[in-house]
């Protein structure tokens, strides 16, 4: 008897281990992390699923509950650190604030973190170790949105709750010491897409100053295509495994939308655009414009081979696909923009979606600075204290060394008392000394950081007048 319930237990264990296990794709970074990393994923989707059966069935509500419960502390005030947070609103909206106990005179830049999750899951509290790490590095105010989540509250409810917050929080910047002119707006994966449509519903509005820059992480930018190459990669190599495969992917964007079977078995096959309209949706969302080296042959099929198109459903859903909330790419002119700055990861679904949008904003004139991390993975930021991988570490430095670099270019308006030649130079030199590092070695990010906030703080910081001069001495430096 006992020797048949050690053999029933551990035919459990192995059922249950084969039920979790991740294998790593070979090049992915950290891989046996990445296997745990999926597996404490897998723990809290199987617990979500049970609850949800026994209880109402809204799966992301438990879901989250789930990751509540596993959440690491969000305390106030880190020893060692000069950021401190609290919980506050903005014209209604919850918002976490990472604030400087140490501030320095004047009106400061600013950042605004929206965080990710599907429109389903995430939070400020989730998110704690994420945003409180880049509110150190910036050594500025960050502004972390707590929006309200999907199924509950389906699209645009998540934008607009985003929307009224940066709008409140750019009317009232000097309550805050921020000056309204220099705040950037970031966020990750759905944070990612509301990123890139706040920039441009703000850019449009006259009565709101611009977006100084923004930083988009592995975003989504479209739902016209779920069968882009980086879509067709990771089922070669992940199935429907790993952090976000397809299936979740569209369960999210379903559930945001309208919980429809229709919808979320015509996306999976790619079929939720009408036959008609996939002629444009090849123009649209061009694979063309995806480096040739990410279409291996071994899986990749151009749009002209992939299924057909449901009338029905596209009917049904148009409008949604084709709202800017859904698909911020479709943007016709990106002229004008803020600066940004787009990571991808390689075994990701989602990596199209950036390098598209990058190319969009390229080709519209807009600074544009992209990141493809080929070994980096979605999702790679959020754990940052249960499982730090050294790829995200790096990505959220060079982030914050980008970010500190773009938000500089501004006059706070009680510091303007010397000759704008003086600071040229000043930036120059130390623009120069950047980039000179950043030849060196990568592992030299530290000194670039450093060299980033001697900038920042400098007695005066404006806007270059003449980056031609520049860039010419970028050039002979280099």
């Amino acid at each position: 008897m006992r020797w048949s319930l050690l053999s029933l237990a551990l035919v459990g264990v192995a059922a249950l281990a084969y039920v979790m296990y991740t294998p790593a794709p070979e090049g992915i970074t950290e891989p046996w992390k990445y296997s745990a990393f999926c597996g404490m994923l897998k723990t809290c989707q199987i617990i979500a699923k049970v609850l949800a059966y026994f209880d109402d069935g809204n799966y992301w509500k438990h879901y989250r509950h789930v990751r509540h419960w596993l959440r690491p502390a969000t305390p106030s005030e880190i020893p060692g650190s000069n950021i401190r947070s609290r919980v506050t609103t903005f014209d209604g909206i919850k918002v976490r604030l990472y604030e400087p106990i140490k501030k320095q005179q004047g009106l400061s830049p600013a950042l605004v973190f929206i965080h990710g999750g599907g429109f389903v899951i995430g939070s400020t509290e989730t998110y704690d170790s994420v945003t409180r790490k880049i509110a150190e590095g910036l050594d500025m105010v960050v502004a972390s949105i707590d929006y309200r989540l999907a199924p509950e509250f389906k699209i645009p409810t998540q934008h607009e709750d985003n929307l009224k917050a940066i709008s409140w929080f750019m009317q009232n910047a000097e309550q805050f010491g921020i000056d309204s002119n220099h705040i950037g707006v970031a966020g990750d994966s759905a944070g990612g897409l509301m990123t890139a449509y706040i920039s441009q519903v703000i850019h449009d509005d006259e009565s709101l100053p611009d977006i100084k820059f923004q930083g988009l992480i592995y975003p989504f930018t479209q739902g016209l295509d779920f069968y882009t190459p980086s879509y067709q990669k990771y089922a070669k190599f992940l199935g429907e495994k790993g952090v976000l495969p397809r299936s979740t992917v569209i369960h999210m964007v379903s559930s945001a939308i309208k919980n429809d079977g229709d919808l979320s078995n015509a996306s999976m096959l790619n079929m939720h655009t009408s036959a008609e309209f996939k002629t444009r949706v090849r123009k649209l969302v061009n694979h063309d414009d995806i480096p040739v080296e990410m279409k291996d042959e071994a899986y990749y099929m151009p749009p002209a081979d992939v299924g057909d198109g449901d009338a029905q459903v596209w009917e049904k859903y148009r409008s949604i696909f084709l709202n800017r909330a859904v698909s911020p790419l479709l943007r016709d002119n990106m002229t004008g923009l803020p600066p940004a700055y787009i990571v991808t990861c390689g075994f990701d679904n989602l990596r199209d979606d950036g390098i598209l949008y990058a190319k969009k904003l390229e080709r519209a004139g807009v600074e544009t600075i992209l990141v493809n991390y080929d070994g980096g993975f979605h999702g790679m930021l959020w754990e940052g204290r249960f499982f730090e991988f050294q790829l995200a570490k790096e990505a959220l430095q060079k982030f914050i060394i980008l970010y500190m670099q773009n938000i500089l270019y501004y006059v706070p308006k009680n510091k303007l008392k010397v000759k704008n030649e003086i600071i040229d130079f000043q930036y120059t030199m130390v623009k120069i000394f950047i980039c000179f590092i950043e030849t060196l070695n990568k592992n030299y990010i530290h000194l670039e950081l450093l060299f980033s906030k001697v900038l920042l703080n400098s007695y005066i910081i404006i806007k270059k007048k003449n980056q031609n001069n520049s860039q010419f001495l970028v050039s002979l430096i280099l």
